[in-house]
């Protein structure tokens, strides 16, 4: 059996102590972007509730469907570049992570 020194034991429980504190960074910056994903659907479920509302009555489908689509394509969009975000954020923190 090996012995370890307090030195040595000191070191660990430092290393271990970084490491949980980096994941849990990690970890609730996943929460933060997943509660804005949220939001978002949210608000744009929101607006297509309320553009099908608008034209239940209404005959014409062509303009409510651009509408719909153009809807989405927003969507799309905005969902692209906020998981953009959090990827370069992540790298960026995993990178930073490494260094310390």
């Amino acid at each position: 059996p090996t012995t370890v020194t307090c030195d040595e034991l000191q070191q660990h429980k430092n290393f271990l102590k970084v490491s949980k504190k980096q994941e849990k960074d990690l970890k609730d910056m996943e929460k933060k972007f997943q509660k804005k994903r949220e939001e978002l659907i949210q608000k744009y479920g929101d607006q297509f509730k309320a553009l099908k509302k608008k034209n239940a009555g209404k005959k014409s489908g062509d303009d409510s469907g651009d509408q719909m689509n153009e809807l989405k394509q927003k969507l799309k969009s905005e969902l692209r570049a906020l998981l953009v975000e959090q990827h370069d954020q992540i790298k960026k923190k995993k990178e930073q992570n490494n260094t310390e």
